[in-house]
């Protein structure tokens, strides 16, 4: 819902957000004194004796804090540079770079970031000040974003129009699902629907079963929880109402939630 909030002010401020990458982001932070990772050198590795053993210095992706790390050397990097923290959202900033100009505005999705300004000046000045802190690249022209496809326009009245779909996501969640090629009158949701979800008798099953149906509710609700926080609220209360059960489903759930 964030990435909504941030795309709904720039099409309100009239202007098409930009997107920045940093180029292996976990690799770039040095591990804190405290925190020490031995591991065992790589096979065939030419310049270390074989029963030696390496001490990391930088984070790694695949260790637990990696994340936390580089989310706290990135947010130390922002302040630096003049923005400040959303009390409600970690991922969001809004800086004022420059005196007597529009702020800018940045989304923070562990190496993934969108920003804008009304200001060209801002956001060449943030380009430009966050690239010497951290190696990272920028693209002008925002096609997708978080596996989001993005369509921005912009009117000869300068109006901005940005809209999100979902479809390669939602096509290739079919296509696992063997309903790619269906043709199915879907309802605008079950629960709106007249289907009371919460009102299915719990069944009994075999441990295997039992498994293969916790394994696919849970499947079916983390990928409908993507679509309907990222571009389909209107599906939230069906969504929220599956989630009750990911670890106790019936047949009847998985075919509510398919």
């Amino acid at each position: 819902m964030e990435l909504i909030l941030l795309v709904a002010v720039a099409a309100k401020l009239k202007v098409i957000p930009k997107i920045g990458d940093v180029s292996q982001a976990f690799v770039q932070i040095l591990l804190p004194d405290d925190e020490a990772h031995i591991c065992h050198r790589p096979v065939g590795c030419p310049i270390t004796p074989k029963d030696s053993y390496w001490k990391l210095i930088k984070t790694l992706y695949g260790l637990k804090r990696s994340p936390r790390h580089w989310y706290e050397t990135a947010k130390q990097i922002l302040k630096q540079l003049g923005f400040k923290q959303s009390k409600h959202s970690p991922c969001i900033f809004v800086g004022q770079l420059i005196k007597h100009q529009p702020p800018i505005y940045l989304g923070l999705y562990v190496d993934d970031f969108i920003f804008f300004s009304q200001s060209p000046a801002v956001e060449e000045k943030f380009m430009k000040e966050f690239s010497t802190k951290i190696s990272c690249t920028f693209n002008d022209k925002i096609d997708y974003f978080l596996g989001i496809k993005f369509q921005c326009t912009k009117s000869k009245n300068k109006e901005v129009r940005i809209q999100l779909n979902q479809e390669a996501f939602i096509e290739n969640l079919l296509a696992q699902l063997k309903l790619q090629d269906v043709d199915i009158n879907t309802p605008k949701t079950p629960y709106r629907n007249g289907y009371p979800v919460d009102t299915i008798s719990p069944q009994q099953y075999d441990p295997e079963t039992k498994e293969k149906l916790i394994k696919k509710m849970q499947f079916l609700v983390g990928s409908l929880n993507w679509v309907a926080i990222s571009t389909r609220p209107d599906i939230s209360t069906i969504v929220a109402l599956l989630s009750r059960y990911t670890h106790n489903p019936t047949s009847a759930h998985i075919k509510a939630a398919i």
